[in-house]
């Protein structure tokens, strides 16, 4: 069975869209559709020495509720398939590729997370809102457990943060931490260069991330998580947190509003550092000059990224490459 050839279709019930992509991504074979994305293996992958004859003759599974048009899933996923090719690269792109993947599983996280909080924020203030007030008395909404929603939210950023530094180390091995990488960048290309401007916006946010995780899972004192409080003009304000820890200062805050921001920036940082690491560490393909620029307009729908490679031409013309 496992020589011959076969079809299968995605089960999902919730998802009846057409495939848009499908391509192999380190040991796996991806399936995109308009609303979701999926993995397949095939039985020898499960057991290559074929012990097992009545094995299917592939497994699928679910991997993100993130379809073709997602913008994280373009900016993670598509982009480093786009980029972090063997070809192009002296790094263990199958490693590189893999880490992007637990990125994304890790943005996922912090995006179902955050969704879970702003749910149940939402049902507080609708049932507040319903509510009828005493004269001289009132009830405050209350999500509960604040402190534990900005833990596990932290945590999943760092973890992204994490796969990110992991990927840069590929690139940079002798410099251990976002620091050195930074200090790297800034010497190898000059302040001016718009890696070392992009490194100088991306190392804070992540560094902030790292020591938010920190003071929330230590109860650091230097951390203040409130749930809703009633200010003293009468109005009330919705869960915040602030920090001041290892030079990462973050006034209070609205965590709705810092969860959103982080869920913004951070594709936007990956994809950015993967344009920034990919085009300065590019290899010359048969004597041309490779570097990563942004792509037209047709090519980017029909990709569904924004950068890919170029190659600059004897006659001093530039195209797309690959």
């Amino acid at each position: 069975m496992r020589d011959g050839g076969g079809s299968f279709q995605i089960e999902n019930p919730d998802d009846a869209t057409p495939i848009k992509e499908m391509f192999s991504f380190k040991d796996r074979l991806l399936l995109i559709t308009e609303k979701c994305t999926y993995e397949v293996q095939v039985a020898d992958q499960i057991d290559p020495e074929r012990k097992n004859p009545d094995l299917p003759h592939n497994f699928q599974r679910k991997l993100f509720d993130y379809g073709i048009q997602s913008e994280a899933l373009q900016r993670i996923l598509l982009q480093a398939r786009m980029l972090l090719k063997q070809e192009h690269l002296t790094i263990d792109v199958n490693l590189a590729q893999r880490l992007a993947l637990d990125a994304l599983q890790e943005f996922a996280a912090m995006d179902q997370a955050a969704k879970i909080f702003k749910n149940a924020e939402a049902r507080e203030i609708e049932a507040y809102n319903r509510t009828q007030q005493q004269p001289r008395s009132l009830t405050l909404p209350s999500v509960g457990g604040v402190d534990t929603h900005c833990k596990t939210f932290s945590q999943k950023a760092h973890y992204f943060g994490r796969a990110m530094l992991a990927i840069a180390k590929l690139f940079m091995p002798r410099a251990p931490n976002w620091d050195e990488i930074s200090d790297t960048i800034h010497q190898r290309f000059g302040p001016s260069d718009p890696f070392s401007t992009l490194i100088e916006e991306v190392v804070p946010n992540l560094k902030l991330v790292l020591n938010l995780r920190d003071a929330l899972e230590h109860q650091n004192k230097t951390v203040t998580v409130r749930d809703f409080t009633v200010d003293t003009d009468g109005t009330i304000a919705p869960p915040t947190l602030e920090l001041n820890f290892r030079k990462s200062v973050l006034p209070r805050t609205s965590v709705s509003s810092l969860m959103e921001e982080l869920l913004t920036a951070l594709p936007i940082f990956f994809e950015m550092m993967t344009v920034h690491l990919s085009s300065k560490f590019t290899q010359p393909v048969a004597g041309l000059p490779i570097f990563v620029d942004l792509l037209p307009e047709e090519l980017q729908q029909t990709r569904h990224v924004r950068f890919g490679y170029w190659a600059k031409m004897p006659n001093g013309q530039v195209m797309p490459f690959g």
